[in-house]
């Protein structure tokens, strides 16, 4: 299947799952399609606000479930985090779809400053890819979901950009480029 047709039929899906929150009562401030250990929606809902990771009581993991798939499909469960240092460079939710946008902007900068798997430029490229093509589905902080989502991720890059140094900086500047970024309007071309 064509990349295109592919993205298309994940956003759809996406739609459909947040629809499906909405049913079950579920308020959704934002939800962010991202296709990091699998394609999966983050959410930042009233119970991801109040999180204090007591999963089996709270009413959105009951809801959805857990599922410890990585593969390319959209998966609608969420998705426990799996190593010590996961809970550090991915945040406070044990569930790494649960996440304000804010949360989910620091977990991308704390993999681009940290995680020793990005000294290695394809890695780093990887995870470049990643925040140029992660969708802002929804969110109730603005009528402008695009402009929203280009706020998040020149964000990201730029926190990131004044963090690093020396090697990794420079395979993480020669990743945006490849990746397209426009340094002077930060943003994706």
């Amino acid at each position: 299947m064509q990349e295109s047709m592919k993205l298309r039929l994940f956003v759809l899906q996406a739609r459909q799952f947040i629809d499906s929150l909405h049913v079950r009562g579920i308020v959704v401030h934002t939800a962010i399609l991202d296709n990091w250990r699998g394609v999966r929606v983050v959410v930042d809902t009233p119970e991801v606000r109040a999180c204090r990771n007591e999963c089996d009581t709270c009413r959105l993991h009951v809801i959805l479930g857990e599922s410890d798939s990585c593969e390319l499909r959209f998966e609608p469960k969420l998705f426990r985090w799996q190593k010590v240092v996961d809970k550090h460079w991915y945040g406070p939710s044990a569930c790494l779809q649960c996440k304000t946008p804010a949360q989910f902007s620091q977990c991308y900068v704390n993999c681009l400053c940290e995680d020793p798997a990005l000294d290695d430029q394809d890695d780093m490229n990887e995870e470049v890819g990643l925040i140029k093509n992660f969708i802002v589905l929804d969110t109730d902080e603005t009528d402008d979901k695009q402009r929203f989502e280009l706020k998040m991720k020149g964000g990201i890059i730029s926190f990131a950009a004044r963090s690093l140094r020396g090697e990794r900086r420079a395979k993480f500047e020669l990743a945006l480029e490849r990746h397209g970024w426009n340094f002077s309007q930060g943003q994706f071309k």
